[in-house]
């Protein structure tokens, strides 16, 4: 199959890289697997990709790895009628093993289909995509188009959107657009957005269908929104080398940190670290959250309408 360093990868005829920006329209999927090759090689700061056309990318794994703080990236049709962008299959997280969360526990974070990290600006428009397959049980931050927008630089549009027939696995932080929004990160949602036949899976709690996370001073603004969310959900992914537990109380666990989500359906308790050590958490979960929203010293807030 074609991945971003496959030999396949072509260059599209108007590439160009001027002034810190890759510029380039794509019309098939090795064009569109070299510009992002390119890209991910560090080329331009900045990247504007206009879509000419569907492009199935047959299972590849064509994700921006990481919007650098100060940079755009936009990616957008070629005209206002929407183009696909289908079958990507990702399954490596950016991050293995670091530390970054208060419990100095070393874990794995942030995997996407598109973008797995974004610290700049990204705008999506009129873009449908379609099995968009994202699966790493152990990472926080995972989504099937962003795995985490963070920082007060990061800011993300997703305009005239549809996201069909995909699927996320993760950890915790887990969510179709983003997985985590953090530390003043910015998602604006404009037009029409759907989320169709879509599956949000989480093997260790704290994840919702749309945002897995929002944390001060992050927030989504909404501009003539029309969200339809037709035949998806999210559900817990059963994975037996995390030893998850699920309760309504976690009496006699011992766990390094616990978070509890207003009219959460239950804890699930598993094995968070991935460097050898044993150490678990208990998330709640609620299975009809939109957004999680993090409450610092109580519960977290359940948004189950935009």
């Amino acid at each position: 199959p074609l991945s971003m360093e496959a030999p396949e990868a072509k260059e599209p005829a108007n590439y160009t890289v001027d002034s810190g920006t890759i510029t380039a329209t794509v019309s098939s999927p090795e064009e569109y697997a070299y510009v992002i090759q390119e890209y991910n090689k560090g080329k331009a700061k900045n990247l504007t990709l206009t879509l000419q056309g569907n492009l199935d990318l047959m299972g590849a794994n064509c994700v921006i790895k990481k919007v650098e703080a100060g940079a755009t990236v936009k990616i957008a049709s070629a005209n206002e009628k929407a183009v696909v962008i289908k079958n990507v299959t990702a399954n490596v997280e950016v991050e293995e093993g670091n530390i970054r969360n208060a419990q100095g526990i070393k874990a794995d974070y942030y995997a996407a289909g598109l973008i797995s990290a974004c610290n700049g600006t990204v705008e999506i428009k009129n873009v449908t995509f379609e099995n968009i397959n994202v699966k790493v049980p152990t990472a926080g931050g995972v989504g099937v188009l962003i795995g985490v927008l963070q920082g007060n630089g990061g800011n993300l549009t997703i305009d005239n959107v549809a996201i069909k027939d995909c699927s996320v696995i993760g950890h915790r932080d887990v969510g179709t657009i983003v997985g985590a929004a953090q530390n003043g990160g910015t998602i604006t949602l404009k037009n029409d957005i759907t989320i169709e036949n879509t599956k949000v899976k989480t093997t260790g709690g704290r994840s919702a269908l749309i945002v897995g996370k929002l944390n001060s001073p992050s927030k989504i603004t909404v501009e003539s929104l029309n969200l339809k969310v037709n035949n998806s959900k999210m559900s817990i992914y059963e994975d037996s080398s995390l030893e998850q537990k699920f309760s309504n109380s976690t009496d006699g666990w011992t766990v390094s940190n616990t978070v509890t989500i207003e009219g959460q359906d239950q804890y699930i308790y598993s094995l968070k670290s991935t460097s050898g050590e044993k150490k678990y958490t208990a998330y709640g979960y609620r299975a009809d959250a939109l957004v999680i929203i993090e409450v610092k010293d109580g519960a977290w807030k359940a948004i189950t309408d935009l």
